[in-house]
């Protein structure tokens, strides 16, 4: 089996209402990461490195993993947990099976992310937040197994996952909770700090997992940002292709939704459609 994979980070894409796309060989699997608007730009403490989002997906026979990162109190460690997941992945890529099989090998995979404090990335904190504050993270990680057309997966923070279907409308996977993660702190790492999900998903269902530069592309108000029926309109106008669709969902994060603006914070986004 073809192991693939790749890993976007919020820090080579920082211009003002612009996304970046990549797709996976197989064409099954894309994404999308954005800095958001000018207003994204003014938000964030970190003048330097303003897009604080991380992705990465990694594809393997009939398994995918899709994870997307947002970083608080600076972008370091989103990138960093975003880069030990792709490396460690990288790492086991010649084998036959490198993606992990059971929430025992997942939380094994995080877990493995951990670094000892004095070695890890100087804080990145930025203006506007204390400068004892370290960096930390939202982290959703989603495995989906085609063959058995289901889903399992972790999550810490307000990152989501969410199934779409033409008929089924959207299913939300995750809750968002108020712990968040970091490599720093080992802690973090632990399965008691994460939520696990699982659920059946139907042919012609698409699989996305994103930051909350989506679902409050206007900040801090869900209300007045994409939400159900925005996902469920969007998927019957783009259709079942996964690159339609994050193409199209990156361009209404940044316009914004019923006449509201949009744009207002970073944005990552991984989809798959189930066939």
């Amino acid at each position: 089996m073809t192991f693939d994979h790749a890993a976007l980070f919020g820090e080579d894409h920082a211009d003002p209402n612009q996304y970046a796309m990549h797709g996976l060989a197989s064409g099954h699997v894309w994404c999308a990461i954005s800095l958001g608007g000018p207003t994204a730009l003014r938000r964030k403490g970190d003048a330097a490195v303003p897009n604080e989002d991380a992705l990465c997906m990694a594809e393997c026979g009939d398994r995918v993993l899709l994870a997307v990162a947002d970083g608080h109190f600076g972008h370091a460690a989103s990138h960093d947990l975003i880069e030990r997941i792709d490396l460690a992945l990288e790492a086991r890529g010649d084998q036959p099976d490198p993606l992990p099989r059971s929430l025992d090998e997942l939380y094994a995979l995080i877990e493995s992310c951990a670094v000892a404090p004095d070695t890890a990335p100087p804080d990145a904190s930025g203006a506007g937040h204390p400068v004892d504050r370290v960096s930390e993270t939202t982290l959703v990680v989603a495995i989906f197994d085609r063959a058995a057309r289901r889903v399992w997966g972790v999550s810490v923070g307000d990152s989501s996952a969410i199934a779409v279907g033409l008929d089924a409308g959207v299913r939300w996977l995750t809750t968002a909770t108020r712990h968040y993660a970091a490599p720093s702190s080992p802690a973090s790492l632990s399965r008691e700090h994460f939520t696990a999900f699982e659920a059946s998903l139907a042919p012609g269902e698409l699989l996305a997992v994103f930051t909350d530069g989506v679902n409050e592309c206007e900040y801090g108000s869900p209300e007045t940002s994409i939400s159900a029926r925005h996902f469920e309109a969007l998927a019957i106008r783009v259709g079942r292709k996964a690159e339609t669709f994050v193409e199209a969902l990156a361009e209404l994060a940044l316009a914004g939704v019923d006449g509201h603006p949009g744009g207002e914070d970073n944005i990552a986004v991984v989809a798959i459609r189930v066939t």
